[in-house]
């Protein structure tokens, strides 16, 4: 095995160990699956049983709030992903699917300084860059978006 899949493996058991245990990633996979398939209601069981388990494990919180997101559940997606950007402010998923939710609930202001601050820790990411202009147009402030476009 190359040198590159050996960092790879020790990373993946490294987050499996950070997260809660293998069960706990698995139970995880189960629910994207879920959600994949359009089970959405099943998905966020398995999600809501993980969250209560163990809460230091952030990943079924993201998910949690980007399907309630795309349900309309907006102030429960924003729940979701403010308690994660609580505990880790540099989850970029989290950030990416709280600035869609801002946008949804025409918090666009709260949208702006979110990604404002996100762009300081990823400035080249282009996702960001285009929910950035998306939000700074909705604003009304077209030259940013313009900009944020371009780059």
């Amino acid at each position: 095995m190359s040198m590159k899949g050996l960092v790879f493996i020790s990373v993946v058991f490294f987050m499996i160990a950070c997260s809660g245990g293998e069960r706990d990633y698995l139970s995880y996979n189960e629910a994207e699956k879920l959600y994949m398939k359009g089970e959405s209601c099943e998905a966020l069981r398995l999600l809501e049983r993980l969250e209560r388990e163990n809460g230091s494990f952030l990943q079924p919180f993201v998910l949690d709030g980007r399907i309630n997101l795309f349900l309309g559940n907006y102030d429960t997606a924003e729940s979701k992903l403010e308690y994660v950007l609580e505990k880790n402010p540099l989850d970029f998923e989290a950030v990416r699917w709280l600035s869609w939710v801002y946008l949804r609930k025409d918090e666009t202001e709260k949208c702006i300084r979110l990604l404002k601050e996100a762009l300081e820790k990823y400035p080249e990411e282009p996702r960001l860059l285009l929910l950035y202009g998306n939000a700074e147009k909705k604003g009304g402030n077209h030259t940013e978006a313009a900009e944020a476009y371009r780059r």
